[in-house]
């Protein structure tokens, strides 16, 4: 009897600790599912009841979470080649217009499915997490349960992802997410970056924000805006660590992850894992180009260029080729495949380079195995990630125009003979550490249950916030101070020529009396 009565208060005290828990992350690729599951399976774990609403298919179904799928953008027939012009500054106002096409049509898709406006019209939460990249218009839907929101993101993300928790920009020493600098930047570096963020905030706001807003007015009449939601989330997850962006201060209200989507490696499927074993002696090159960005959509020529160079080196190569006509000429030292399972082969001892486009979780799997890069970046922070790679010495980064056979094999060359590559990168796997996805998964999960636990984040939130833009970087402080010097300063020369005027006159009438 006592033992029962016992176990029936357990139940009561963690049946009332329990939380339901609403994700939201109905745009972006795969990659970014794979960041914030680990934080969902570890929440279900502590017994919450977890709702995620994403574009994907669940694969299978765990305990205590529920997923609505609520269906993807037909993306393989997109040619990021052909769109890389929007990676430059004449390209943002272009950029920031198929965003918000991409958004207004996804919104429209979770807006029509059934089971997520029974669910949004019936059932209450106590929490909200976010993907925070590009899925602005959850925001305000999210605010109408009036409970805390969290944000999560897969990387450093959008200048405004982490601005809108208090983070000052920092432009003299950190480069904006869409450019190609470091962390010591020219006077022209300096000025195209900040140029940068001033524009791609203002087209943010014109195709993106602005009219979602008046799209979610007309279904939600009571909703507050995107810019209002968004600097009242009470905390964000972010992927970020010294080892793959840029050091910058931090609130207390970021909390910094890293290696979430890592899992221990697992055996390879039969044909990769006998190509990779049998490469004892020189090794083998992993070349792919994630999961949204096809190998066969590279342009010919450049494939050329691959495949000549491929076959003069000793080493057998794994790459990722989508399409079902293979490149003409490919020599049996390569394998393509339609597939791989990137974090495995990287965790292959015999592997010796990966040739990447720079996403950051490939980013995290290269570090935590210890294998150099040859980046190619293609679009997005892609190019960020490789500067910070380049600049630590773990790898090169080659532009698209520029290659050629012989730059790539000179490329190629180098960083296969040259140990120092993987000698830096060893230096970045240490400084990341052992084991970072238990670490990370039970780092959020704690944050999570304590904004569950004080229903928020006041007590650590930035008052900077709330500052208008002349008073957080102190204009009418220094405008004060400038009139202030400016009338000191005019003062004393008036002083000075009063005294000076007053003296010459006491010599001209002291010269008259002698006369």
């Amino acid at each position: 009897m006592k033992l029962t009565l016992v176990l029936a208060v357990l139940c009561i005290v963690c049946c009332s600790d329990a939380a339901r828990i609403l994700v939201l992350g109905p745009v972006g690729t795969y990659s970014h599912k794979l960041v914030y599951m680990p934080i969902v399976e570890g929440l279900a774990e502590k017994g919450h009841s977890v709702t995620v609403v994403s574009p994907f298919v669940p694969k299978s179904k765990a305990k205590n979470i529920r997923e609505i799928a609520i269906g993807s953008l037909e993306i393989d027939d997109i040619n990021f080649f052909q769109i890389r012009f929007i990676q430059s500054l004449l390209g943002i106002a272009p950029r920031f217009w198929i965003y918000g096409s991409v958004l207004f049509e996804i919104y429209d898709k979770m807006m029509s499915n059934d089971e997520f406006r029974r669910m949004q019209r019936d059932e209450q939460f106590d929490l909200v997490l976010i993907d925070a990249i590009f899925n602005d218009f959850c925001l305000p839907i999210a605010d109408l349960w009036q409970v805390p929101i969290i944000t999560v993101s897969a990387s450093i993300g959008p200048p405004w992802v982490i601005e809108n928790m208090g983070v000052p920009h920092n432009l003299a020493s950190h480069p904006s997410t869409w450019t190609e600098y470091g962390n010591q930047m020219s006077f022209n570096q300096r000025f195209f970056n900040t140029l940068e963020l001033v524009l791609a905030t203002t087209f943010r706001n014109l195709f993106i924000l602005n009219p979602l807003n008046s799209k979610i007015r007309k279904d939600f009449p009571k909703a507050r805006t995107i810019q209002e939601v968004e600097r009242n989330v009470s905390l964000c997850i972010v992927t970020s660590h010294p080892a793959l962006n840029w050091p910058r201060p931090l609130p207390p209200t970021v909390i910094e992850v890293n290696g979430l989507h890592m899992q221990p490696p697992k055996p390879l499927p039969s044909v990769l894992q006998k190509w990779a074993d049998e490469s004892t002696e020189n090794g083998f090159i992993l070349f792919t180009l994630g999961s949204a960005i096809k190998s066969s959509t590279i342009p010919p020529a450049t494939v050329q260029s691959f495949v000549r160079v491929f076959s003069q080196i000793p080493q057998r190569v794994i790459w990722k080729w989508e399409a079902d006509e293979q490149p003409p000429n490919v020599s049996p030292n390569v394998l393509l495949v339609k597939w791989v399972p990137q974090s495995d082969v990287l965790a292959h001892p015999n592997i010796r380079l990966f040739i990447t486009h720079g996403g950051l979780l490939g980013m995290q799997e290269a570090i935590f195995n210890t294998v150099p890069l040859l980046g190619l970046p293609v679009i997005n922070d892609q190019f960020i990630n490789m500067v910070k790679i380049v600049k630590e010495g773990a790898g090169l980064s080659l532009e698209w125009s520029d290659i050629n056979e012989d730059i790539l094999k000179t490329t190629l060359l180098s960083i296969l003979q040259d140990s120092s590559y993987r000698d830096n990168m060893a230096r970045l796997t240490d400084l990341m550490g052992e084991q970072p996805t238990e670490k990370s998964k039970e780092k959020a999960v704690y944050w999570v249950e304590h904004v569950l636990h004080h229903r928020g984040t006041r007590h650590m939130r930035m008052s900077s916030i709330d500052l208008p833009f002349y008073q957080h970087y102190l204009l009418d402080v220094i405008a004060v101070m400038i009139v202030i010097v400016l009338i000191v300063t005019i003062s004393m020369v008036l002083t000075a020529r009063w005294l000076f005027i007053r003296a010459r006159r006491g010599n001209d009438s002291g010269k008259q009396k002698v006369k």
